[in-house]
């Protein structure tokens, strides 16, 4: 193995063993089950921003939106846009959900749902959105398998390498799941700004090379690459499913104040945008400069424009796997609370109480595991990285009639939101597996259907509840 090699992997090492230090000093042995999801009121909007868009722009996010940059251009530029409004309006809405939460003694989405809804509405949300976080959590696995593919094809595989893949899966495993959601927290500062200095470097060789616009396609510089209903689609559900998204309900809850939610979501769409504008220019710089792979076009890219200079690719390295770190982490605790709830309904009722409150945090480490593993699974049955993540962040879309009943009486029906939800999971579930349509597309129906379903349902359930009185 060459020098140079061995100081790459080195580098590498030395980020994720970083983060294995911040992931595991301090662990609260004594933790309860409220402050392992989550402890309210206890964030800096500085903090509040950092994490939010560590979630959003960290994991595989590095290759999936470069992938998207090579493929189809600027959509990825879009979609960095639409993350951007759609923080901003979520910021100045945030007082509205802590409100929300507090007059039903709430403290979290799961906890919102069955105050609101009857039971087996909070079980299909529960259903969706583990399907959801699992398949995000695959996602993760599937782009630390496809790096390991770049790194063995074109540098030698190494001890080096398995030792980092190992740390990167032990990582992935352990820390959030033994330190629940403050853990998640600290590990997302010290590898956001770790990613911010790679692309600060990256950035600057970027421009300093430039991007041949002449070699683009026109679909990739136009914005339709990968059709008109995907742009639509993007535009029209992809805002209203930060409204149903835990993890986000978490931060929300997680800021010290109406203002520090507000502010830290504003910071959150600006990095987001920045991040997801910049990963999708490496990815067509990697197409004009005449990567074949798709899948390993950022890497190629990055590997050959800093082949000279091995300490540089090596931190740039560094900063992938611990981005990597940044989504796995949040998507293991998500799962596990959403497998809880399902299990252990009536233990969760009693998170107050002491007893019950100890026995939840070791179900809950105990389904982390359980899904980390299923997550893997899902990896080796869809492959495709880029479907993962279409599909994973869609799937929860038949669920916005669900929640925004939370926000108007009027709208609210266990009936309409169960029947519209039950059926239009059911038929993404058919869609996606089988690829019937596109599965970057097979939200679009499922969403209309649900909506229309739940329009329906909720007329009726008024007119028999008009009946009856």
């Amino acid at each position: 193995m060459e020098t140079h090699q061995i100081i790459i992997f080195l580098i590498a090492f030395a980020s994720l063993a970083l983060n294995m230090i911040v992931g595991w000093v301090r662990t609260k042995d004594n933790m309860s089950f409220s402050e392992w999801k989550g402890k309210p009121s206890s964030l800096q909007w500085v903090v509040v921003a950092i994490t939010m868009s560590a979630t959003v722009i960290g994991g595989g996010m590095f290759l999936g939106v470069g992938q998207i940059g090579y493929e189809a251009g600027i959509v990825g530029i879009f979609i960095g846009l639409i993350y951007l409004l759609g923080f901003i309006l979520l910021g100045f809405f945030s007082n509205r959900i802590r409100k929300i939460l507090t007059e039903n003694n709430a403290d979290s989405l799961i906890d919102l749902l069955s105050k609101l809804y009857d039971k087996r509405v909070v079980t299909v949300f529960c259903i969706g959105n583990l399907l959801m976080y699992t398949t995000l959590l695959g996602a993760q696995f599937s782009a630390l398998w496809e790096f390991k593919n770049f790194m063995q094809d074109n540098y030698s595989f190494s001890w080096l390498l398995w030792l980092c893949l190992g740390i990167a899966a032990f990582n992935i495993f352990i820390y959030p799941i033994i330190g629940g959601f403050k853990k998640d927290v600290q590990t997302d500062v010290v590898n956001i700004i770790w990613l911010i200095i790679a692309g600060a470097i990256v950035a600057y060789q970027m421009i300093n090379e430039g991007i041949d616009v002449s070699k683009l396609k026109t679909e990739q510089l136009s914005g339709t690459g990968y059709g008109t209903v995907f742009i639509i689609g993007a535009v029209l559900f992809l805002t209203p499913s930060f409204l149903i998204r835990l993890d986000i309900w978490q931060r929300i809850v997680a800021a010290k104040s109406p203002k520090h939610s507000r502010n830290g979501f504003i910071l959150a769409g600006i990095l987001s945008f920045v991040f997801f504008s910049f990963f999708t220019l490496i990815g067509m710089w990697a197409y004009s400069k005449g990567a074949t792979n798709p899948k390993f076009a950022t890497l190629d890219v990055l590997g050959k424009s800093f082949e000279s200079n091995p300490y540089i690719f090596g931190l740039i390295i560094g900063a992938f796997f611990s981005a990597l770190l940044n989504c796995a982490d949040t998507f293991i605790n998500n799962t596990g609370l959403f497998l809880t709830k399902l299990t252990h309904s009536k233990l969760w009722d009693k998170q107050n109480e002491v007893e019950p409150s100890k026995k939840l945090l070791i179900k809950v480490q105990i389904n982390c595991l359980i899904i980390a593993a299923v997550s893997v699974i899902f990896t080796i049955i869809f492959k495709d990285f880029v479907n993962l993540l279409a599909g994973a962040f869609s799937v929860i879309l038949v669920f916005i009639p669900t929640i925004l009943g939370l926000f108007e009486k009027n709208w609210r029906s266990s009936m309409a939101a169960f029947y519209s939800s039950s059926i239009s999971l059911g038929l993404f579930i058919i869609l996606f597996s089988t690829q019937l349509i596109d599965r970057k597309s097979a939200f679009a129906p499922c969403v209309i259907i649900s909506i229309i379903i739940n329009f329906i349902a909720l007329r009726l359930d008024k007119s028999r509840k008009a009946n009856i009185q």
